[in-house]
Order: C-alpha cells, then structure tokens, then sequence
C-alpha cells in the first residue's frame, strides 16, 4: 500500500562517492562494533525520510553515550546488585512500583506514542522515546536511591529498587526489540520473567503478565560476572 523511501546518508556533508574515496564500507562497522551498534546508529541518528550524516566520530559518541554508558551501564549495575546482595534471586517479583522510576510518564502512553511513531516511519523519535522515557530514568532511579547503600542499612527497599529495576530492563527489552534485537534478547534474558521471549508483545510493556514468586537472574555471566552488554570504544577516526 506504501512505498517509504530512505534519505541518503552523507559524510562530513557529501554524498558517499567512490570517485571522492569517501565510501564507508557498511561490512566494517558491522565486523567491528556488531549489527546491533550499526543498526542503533542509524536508525537513530538518520531521520527515515531525510538524509542522514555519519562520522566516525559521531559513531563513537553515540555508541557510547547511548549504548555503553547508559543501556549497557543500567544492564551491568542491575545485574551485579541482584548478584552481589542478594545471590541472584530477588523474592517477591509483583513488587513494584513503576512510577517510582519513570514518574508522571504512563507506560500505556509510552507504547501507544512509541506504536504511533513506528507507524509513522519515524524510527529515531520512536528510539529517542525509550531512552528519554525508560532508560534515563532507570539510571537516575539508581543514583537518586542509592541500592548499594540500601543493601547495608535496609535490604527490603534494595529488593524493591532492583525488582523496580528489574521491570526497566523487561519494558526496555520489548521496545528496543525491533531496533537492536540480539540486545533485546539480552535484556530480557537477564530474568526469567516468566514469559518466553518469542511471545512478548508491545501490550506487554503496561501490562505485564502474571509476575512469577521470584525473580531470578538467568543470564550468561562470565567467571561468576556479568559481561558488558556494549564495551566503550576509543575514538576510532577512519580505518
């Protein structure tokens, strides 16, 4: 019924050109930083209908400031915690309070705008969203309560900041799933939610099916430690 077409995606404001040699090879990025990087920039940097501009400075910055320090950063802390205070298992798995995390912000109205803007094509303000609405508020969340702190003065409110926690991975997991899937396969197997992955849906994300008793990590750690879901790079400049 539709046919959207793409804007071009310029360097250092040119069209790519093999007669200029200002041609990235779209294989490199890949073989060097993973799929789910390449894909991340791009849909979130390249507005769908407009032209979009690379660097690999540009590159750099985002994969850091978006996927290391602030998705990959919330992966890792919440994680270690639910490891390091309470060997893994956190009782009680229907105790949480999304407001404590996201605010005044709806999750039913969160999916519903995220949906819009899929439908619209407008795939960098649907990315931008969960970030603005899922993920800079889960890492706030952590700074403004302190969970290490809690672990030693008072281990009920730690529990629930990381099953609050724990739920920011779940709702980020199902929005970035269209994006950066490998990573959202991740996210989602960092707890066993109860629900196969394969049968989660954007409906999910405010109404989340039947909690399990217990919330237990479940994902691949290496020598006992949760690996890092994106590692920083240094500025690369050109290859």
């Amino acid at each position: 019924r539709r046919v959207q077409v793409h804007g071009f995606v310029l360097l250092k404001g040119e069209k790519m050109s093999k007669s200029l040699g200002n041609v990235v090879d779209p294989m490199d990025l890949y073989e060097r930083f993973g799929a789910d990087a390449f894909r991340y920039f791009f849909m979130r940097e390249c507005p769908f209908t407009g032209d979009g501009e690379f660097s690999y400075e540009r590159f750099t910055a985002v994969y850091n400031a978006d996927l290391a320090n602030n998705l990959g950063n919330l992966y890792s802390r919440t994680l270690a915690m639910c490891l390091r205070y309470f060997e893994g298992t956190l009782p009680g798995a229907g105790d949480t309070t999304p407001s404590d995390v996201f605010g005044d912000a709806q999750l039913a109205t969160v999916a519903r705008d995220y949906e819009l803007r899929i439908e619209r094509c407008e795939y960098n303000l649907a990315l931008a969203a969960v970030w603005q609405k899922v993920l800079d508020p889960a890492n706030r969340y952590i700074d403004r309560t302190e969970p290490f702190k809690l672990a030693k003065s008072d281990r009920d409110a730690c529990r629930r900041v990381l099953l609050n926690l724990s739920e920011a991975l779940r709702v980020a997991a199902i929005l970035t799933k269209p994006f950066i899937p490998a990573t959202s396969q991740k996210l989602y197997a960092a707890f066993a939610y109860g629900v196969p992955y394969a049968d989660v849906r954007l409906e999910h994300v405010a109404r989340p099916p039947a909690p399990v008793s217990e919330l237990r990590v479940t994902a691949e750690l290496s020598d006992g430690k949760v690996p890092p879901l994106f590692p920083r790079i240094e500025a690369t400049g050109e290859p």
